[in-house]
């Protein structure tokens, strides 16, 4: 069967109506076609594949990793700097500080550490950062040019080498062993962290890097004491 459509056409300033024949297929075809794409996938791609991922929809809702303000290989740069400090940079602790890498290092000796005991976590938390204020407080007394996150994050990666401390002494419990692995990686950490935050400006502060270092030692002692109990 034909079917068509009107057309006009002007002729001596008359118009007249014409009949354009069309294929007697294309009303089957436009009905395929019309249900191909009401049935198609807004959200899949021509392969199959779904084009609207997690990663798309977690985007979509800012919840990546850059609005978090999260470097997992920077996080991984800055704890090589803590572990090996002769052989990297750590300038950057000090020009690039972020939250979420020492908090997930500090995180870590809580959980190390609880034996069962949930409230340490929230304990060591607040330590961390109490002690932190203070250093930063006093250094600010003293005329070092720091910030409080600049504190907050050398305090919370130094923690590293108190992580190992752990690991070390659950494994080997021998008491002048674990005595030994204490006070080495207290001082490892004291090290780490006062040799960054106790700069000065002025030349000859000898004596008062030494002010700001000592409470950094203690604040580490304290930490690596609470392996004992809280």
């Amino acid at each position: 069967m034909m079917s068509g459509v009107q057309d006009t056409a002007q002729e001596g300033g008359k118009e007249h109506l014409a009949f354009i024949a069309l294929p007697t297929n294309y009303e089957q075809n436009t009905e395929v076609n019309s249900g191909q794409i009401a049935s198609a996938d807004p959200f899949q791609s021509n392969d199959g594949s779904s084009a609207f991922g997690a990663k798309q929809f977690l985007n979509s809702k800012g919840l990546g990793w850059e609005e978090l303000d999260i470097n997992p290989a920077e996080i991984l740069y800055k704890v090589r700097c803590v572990l090996l400090p002769f052989k990297f940079d750590r300038s950057v602790l000090l020009s690039n500080p972020d939250f979420w890498g020492p908090m997930a290092v500090v995180l870590t000796y809580s959980l190390l550490i609880i034996w069962g005991q949930l409230r340490v976590v929230s304990w060591i938390l607040t330590m961390w950062m109490l002690g932190s204020f203070l250093i930063f407080a006093l250094g600010r007394v003293l005329g070092a040019e720091i910030t409080f996150s600049q504190v907050l994050g050398v305090i919370g990666y130094s923690v590293l080498p108190l992580n190992l401390a752990v690991l070390i002494i659950s494994i080997i419990p021998e008491i002048a062993f674990s005595i030994i692995v204490r006070v080495l990686c207290t001082f490892w950490a004291a090290f780490s962290a006062g040799t960054l935050l106790a700069q000065f400006p002025q030349e000859k502060m000898r004596d008062k890097q030494i002010m700001l270092s000592y409470p950094i030692l203690l604040l580490f002692i304290y930490f690596i004491s609470l392996c004992s109990g809280v």
